[in-house]
């Protein structure tokens, strides 16, 4: 199984679905992350934009508890504020023994053997999106925050295409990896600053269509002011369909849990963000898989909850053996 997205949804999917036996995975995570964490260390060190996202799918993925909470650890103050313990053994390694390596030996200590995770490519690049108005605005970190600017129309700044500037190909191994997948998983997460990014580099597309892989896409259960706004289940999947050379997903699993009211006005008001909500129809071609996937994390947050999404998933997989 290949999985395509960036850290949070991804690594909340790959947490339920690593333990199924007969899955070997292969996480695939976009390289343009400009901000936080990884936008430091990219700026100050020259590392890629696929730094945090990478680490989060290996931590994910690990079942060394000590060592991955250890990894995962962000400090709180002082000069090191907003910096996780992961990014910085990373960057350090990627200094003293290259990238490639450094993977490898990322994948050592988080302790994964059977699974993988990889950048899908390694060339230096950043997200450029062209917004309805006809201005184009670089950089995930700026994309992300389009809507603080209090110019900002919901349908006047809507995004409609995304690209990586400049461009860049697919990283070699991970384009045998989709070639030879069973399945491919389109993750839930920020579609056109996570999800997208990670489909743009050449040859991705190509790869995609080459391969006789089902393809999965998981819907966001959330929209996201500035990117998805008034979005249903309908559109994310018609966006995603545009950077699948012409493939439609063979199933969409997307939430019908109805999450409460308060919580949902909690978020309207400090995310901005609305539930999206299952559409009448789908894409002609994609079986509906819908079910209450959602859950809330120790913060508050609306996560998938990554059981819930492993039991789906499984059955799939499972169907497909037996045929």
């Amino acid at each position: 199984m290949v999985s395509f997205g960036g850290g949070g949804g991804q690594s909340q999917i790959l947490s339920g679905i690593k333990n199924i036996d007969f899955i070997d995975i292969t996480a695939l995570c976009t390289a343009s992350d400009s901000g936080g964490s990884t936008g430091i260390m990219r700026k100050e060190y020259g590392v890629g934009g696929y730094l945090g996202d990478v680490s989060k799918c290996l931590w994910a993925l690990s079942d060394k508890k000590k060592i991955e909470n250890t990894l995962m650890h962000r400090f709180e103050k002082g000069f090191l504020k907003g910096h996780s313990m992961r990014n910085i053994l990373y960057s350090a390694l990627i200094e003293i023994h290259g990238e490639k390596e450094a993977l490898e030996l990322m994948h050592k200590i988080f302790g994964i053997n059977r699974h993988r995770v990889f950048p899908v490519t390694f060339e230096k690049t950043s997200l450029q999106v062209k917004l309805k108005s006809g201005q184009t605005i670089s950089g995930e970190t700026y994309i992300d925050t389009i809507s603080r600017n209090h110019l900002w129309e919901p349908e006047r700044n809507r995004i409609i295409a995304a690209q990586l500037s400049p461009s860049v190909n697919i990283y070699s191994e991970v384009e045998k990896k989709i070639e030879e997948a069973d399945y491919i998983v389109i993750c839930p997460g920020d579609l056109f600053t996570s999800v997208v990014p990670s489909l743009l580099p050449n040859g991705v597309s190509k790869a995609i269509k080459k391969s006789k892989a089902k393809i999965i896409l998981i819907t966001n259960i959330m929209t996201k002011l500035g990117e998805t706004d008034g979005y249903n289940v309908i559109n994310f999947v018609q966006e995603i369909n545009r950077y699948l050379s012409g493939k439609t997903p063979d199933y969409v699993i997307s939430n019908n849990g109805k999450i409460p009211k308060e919580l949902l006005e909690k978020y309207k008001i400090r995310e901005h963000k609305v539930s999206a909500v299952l559409s009448d129809n789908i894409i002609p071609g994609s079986m509906l898989m819908a079910s209450d996937l959602w859950t809330k994390d120790n913060k508050g947050h609306i996560r998938h909850d990554s059981d819930k999404v492993a039991e789906i998933l499984k059955k799939i997989f499972e169907t497909n053996l037996k045929n």
